[in-house]
């Protein structure tokens, strides 16, 4: 996982008023590749990890944001739960509760992301992610957290290149 990611999207802190922190993020948790197959009706499962810095129970998360790049091309999407909220639970297997957001697979199929696949993108393709959010603490306190990750992106039927012959 990776929990810095130079040249980053980041978001604005300033336009919800908190403060933002960088926090650990698993897309797909339990995979290193984070396969996403583009023709899934399915969810992708994103978790807010709970670190020795950050308790992901200490807050509620609302207004998220995803952000995936490709070189110079980057993109930022609103994300909605896929079961109209996430939830809490240990993911990463160490003892501690993490949230855990599902986002709808359908939901990535922007024009820009449309645009790309229809360049010659190969039939799988890794994108930084970055997910932002607006966290609240029990007293209301407002806080931005953004985390990066990878994610390859699949795309079924797409020609594969030409196989060399003996």
């Amino acid at each position: 996982d990776i929990s810095t990611v130079d040249n980053h999207p980041v978001g604005d802190a300033a336009d919800i008023g908190a403060v933002e922190q960088i926090v650990e993020i698993d897309v797909k948790p339990g995979s290193d590749t984070n396969p996403v197959n583009l023709k899934s009706n399915g969810v992708i499962p994103i978790a807010i990890l709970t670190t020795d810095y950050f308790s992901a129970t200490d807050y509620t998360f609302g207004s998220f944001e995803l952000t995936m790049a490709l070189g110079d091309e980057s993109w930022t999407i609103t994300v909605e739960p896929a079961h109209g909220v996430g939830h809490y639970e240990d993911v990463d297997g160490d003892g501690d509760l993490d949230y855990l957001l599902h986002v709808s697979t359908p939901s990535l199929l922007t024009p820009e992301l449309l645009d790309l696949l229809a360049d010659d993108v190969a039939k799988r393709t890794r994108f930084e992610v970055s997910l932002t959010a607006e966290a609240e603490d029990e007293v209301g306190d407002l806080l931005q957290i953004e985390g990066y990750d990878t994610m390859d992106l699949m795309v079924p039927g797409k020609a594969k290149s030409a196989k060399k012959h003996k």
